[in-house]
């Protein structure tokens, strides 16, 4: 067109008709590329939930295997704690407390053990003393004869006269 001639009404028109082509081929084009943008945001945020569920399954398995080693190591240090004598229960209280590092409350454990030992132990050993030695008896040896200090006491108590008035006293 020229710039000084004025364009005619079908040349507008043509123009006109030319412009909203454009306008709906780029309406066309915004449209599908919004529409992919949403389809994009929904697999990104799919995919985001899945890492998510993912990674609490991870946690989760990595916890119960944490906890089922935690749990083997227990057991297995419990049977350590039941042959040196512990009941099972203490024993476990015991394996648990030394493998969470609660060092202060495992000692109180542990000193309460070696007590319980030292006790049976010593109860042993004053009755194996006590089994293997012949009956002693205070005196002369004899039981057929009185010993002397029974005989004492016997006489001590036959020479003490007790007043009638002094048990009165104490009616």
């Amino acid at each position: 067109m020229d710039k000084n001639k004025k364009p005619t009404v079908e040349e507008l028109t043509a123009e006109l008709a030319q412009e909203k082509a454009k306008n709906a081929h780029l309406k066309n084009l915004l449209d599908r590329a919004l529409s992919e943008k949403a389809h994009l945001k929904r697999v990104f945020a799919d995919r985001e939930e899945d890492e998510k569920k993912r990674e609490q399954k991870d946690e989760a398995r990595k916890k119960e295997v944490d906890d089922l080693r935690l749990e083997l190591d227990v057991q297995k240090y419990a049977k350590k704690f039941i042959v040196m004598g512990m009941n099972e229960h203490q024993a476990d209280e015991t394996a648990r407390l030394m493998l969470t590092g609660d060092m202060e409350s495992f000692n109180e454990n542990i000193k309460g053990l070696i007590s319980e030992v030292e006790k049976k132990e010593t109860d042993k050993a004053i009755q194996k003393f006590l089994a293997d030695r012949p009956e002693t008896y205070a005196g002369n040896g004899n039981m057929e004869i009185e010993p002397a200090a029974v005989r004492f006491a016997k006489q001590y108590a036959s020479r003490q006269v007790v007043d009638a008035g002094s048990l009165q006293r104490f009616e």
